[in-house]
């Protein structure tokens, strides 16, 4: 099923929710527009992606001839043998210490992180001030939030005077949220393997969304991202969104900062001659000191991480070493104690 929506509250997820329970099995897509979002005090605003809500011109939601301020289209796409191939890709690797949303208002509004005001922890961790130019500050790290062994990414396009952030989707007290960084030539990867299966399962019909914070990380790269499928998949349909609507084998909801791929096809895979799937080599240049920075985060993070499992490989060894002597010792404590004790009575 394909969701596509504009101008439609925060707690869309909701709806989104009611449609996949029971349906695990059936891939849910699509994006959302132009939300919606409330502050704390009640007062109503748009989002930072948002055109105007006065401006007629620019705020067009298309059905058929027909066009709207505000709605909700879903597609159901069937078929006697439908196959479909549904990926959810993210590319952000978790950073940092692990932290506890303390304080939430409504469904989209952190209060508090650790009880600290959350703009807090972007101005520690990266020496970002809440400004203008907040979330181009922040869209390179989102917050991720792991839910049902699921990675999502949280990116919120506003903050209040109180510190306090506001999302696209739904956020809980008592999540666990950790910053997340990415790197480009990885983030890259990741999708070319991604649509080399896509590729391999011979879709005949594709469909994409992508999140426009990926093409804010990327820049120029962002073309490569759809690049990958187009090369195989001469009619694909992409769309960029708010966020992007991805649920399937119960994980999965409103997202931020993510790709959805999804192909289709009816019987048994036919791979055609001209759909020539390859990635081109990259020409030689100079890397940019974000991108190098990146990977030394990254290389720095993963020696960390596999550090860290070696120490608890080695406390764990020394734990079960230590059982073992205590094991041993009074086990040799009972031999020596039984017969003594014979000869004592003696």
């Amino acid at each position: 099923m394909a969701i596509y929506c504009s101008g439609i509250s925060t707690d869309f997820h909701k709806f989104v929710s009611c449609l996949a329970e029971g349906n695990e099995e059936i891939p849910f897509f699509g994006a959302t527009a132009g939300m919606f979002e409330y502050s704390a005090d009640g007062e109503k605003f748009r989002n930072f992606f948002s055109c105007s809500i006065e401006n007629d011109a620019d705020q067009q939601y298309v059905v058929g001839r027909d066009m709207y301020r505000q709605g909700v289209v879903l597609a159901v796409l069937a078929g006697e043998d439908l196959h479909v191939k549904a990926d959810y890709l993210f590319g952000w690797k978790p950073l940092g210490k692990e932290m506890t949303i303390t304080e939430t208002l409504g469904t989209n509004c952190i209060a508090s992180i650790d009880g600290m005001r959350p703009t807090e922890i972007y101005r520690r961790y990266l020496n970002v001030e809440p400004d203008e130019n907040f979330v181009y500050n922040i869209s390179e790290f989102p917050l991720g939030i792991e839910r049902n062994d699921c990675l999502m990414a949280r990116v919120p396009p506003r903050f209040d005077k109180e510190g306090r952030l506001y999302f696209s989707s739904d956020v809980y007290k008592g999540e666990k949220v950790r910053l997340t960084y990415a790197v480009h030539e990885d983030l890259l990867r990741g999708t070319d393997s991604a649509s080399e299966a896509m590729w391999e399962f011979a879709p005949e019909s594709m469909y994409m969304v992508v999140c426009g914070n990926r093409s804010i990380f990327l820049k120029d790269k962002a073309h490569l991202e759809i690049d990958s499928y187009r090369s195989f998949a001469k009619d694909l349909i992409c769309n960029y969104g708010t966020s992007e609507i991805y649920c399937y084998h119960g994980q999965g909801g409103i997202l931020n900062s993510a790709l959805v791929a999804v192909g289709l096809r009816e019987g048994e895979a036919h791979l055609a001659s001209c759909n020539c799937h390859f990635k081109k080599p990259q020409p030689h240049r100079i890397i940019p000191l974000s991108e190098r920075m990146a990977t030394f985060l990254d290389a720095v993070t993963r020696e960390l991480r596999e550090s860290n499992e070696e120490m608890k490989d080695m406390a764990e060894a020394a734990k079960a070493a230590s059982r073992a002597k205590s094991q041993f010792l009074s086990n040799m404590s009972h031999e020596i104690r039984t017969p003594i004790n014979a000869v004592l009575g003696m």
